[in-house]
C-alpha cells in the first residue's frame, strides 16, 4: 500500500511540476503579445484554458 502511495505522489508532483513551469514560460510569452495593439488576450486565455482541459478530461 505504502509502494502505490509514493506512486501516486510522484505522478502528481510531476504533472504539477511540469504545468507550473509551463506557467512562467506562457506569462513571457503572454507579455510579449498582449504587448501590440492587435493581439487580444483572450485568444491566449482561451488556448490554454482549452489545452488544458484535455489533459484534465
Amino acid at each position: 500500500m505504502e509502494r502505490i502511495i509514493k506512486r501516486v505522489f510522484f505522478v502528481i508532483f510531476t504533472i504539477c511540476f511540469f504545468f507550473f513551469s509551463s506557467f512562467i514560460e506562457e506569462q513571457l510569452l503572454f507579455v510579449r503579445k498582449t504587448s501590440h495593439p492587435a493581439y487580444r488576450p483572450q485568444f491566449t486565455i482561451n488556448s490554454v484554458s482549452l489545452f488544458r482541459m484535455v489533459f484534465l478530461h
